[in-house]
């Protein structure tokens, strides 16, 4: 079998080692979702602005259909309901799709702080383990060399 503190020290180094690779994993999901984030909030953005076109749309369509019929904008009961009502619709429209971003950003941004946080116990799982193998070194060459000077090999 080759020298203790030489298997010891490898043993250390790989512990410390693959906590770093796992922590660099933690920190490439955070990334991940920091940036699934950011396109929730982009793609929110994107449908409100769809859904006050389609509003525009709908007013201009019945400002038209009324002005075709010779009636003045505004004046009539109908139109007038008519537009409320869309607006109504829409503003709710607007309101769940900002909510539904929120929801999705806050979510991908807890997903982003659980990885940070599993890349945190990693290092710190691996210096723990790290610094028990080296304990366990120096307890069985102190017990090695006690049992040397003693004259009995211990094992």
């Amino acid at each position: 079998m080759g020298n203790p503190a030489v298997m010891m020290a490898i043993s250390v180094g790989s512990t410390l080692m693959s906590a770093k690779l796992q922590k660099d994993a933690y920190e490439a999901e955070a990334q991940a979702y920091k940036e699934q984030g950011e396109m929730a909030e982009i793609e929110a953005n994107q449908q409100e602005n769809v859904r006050r076109t389609q509003l525009l749309q709908m007013m201009s369509a019945l400002n038209a259909s009324e002005a075709s019929r010779g009636l003045t904008i505004a004046t009539g009961g109908t139109g007038s309901a008519l537009r409320e009502s869309e607006k109504k619709f829409a503003e709710a429209d607007i309101s769940s799709i900002k909510l539904m971003g929120l929801s999705k950003r806050r979510q991908y941004s807890l997903g982003a702080k659980q990885a940070k946080l599993s890349g945190q116990a990693s290092v710190l799982s691996g210096v723990t383990s790290a610094g028990s193998t080296y304990r366990r070194y120096k307890i069985d060459k102190g017990d090695w060399k006690i049992a040397n000077q003693s004259g009995s090999i211990r094992g």
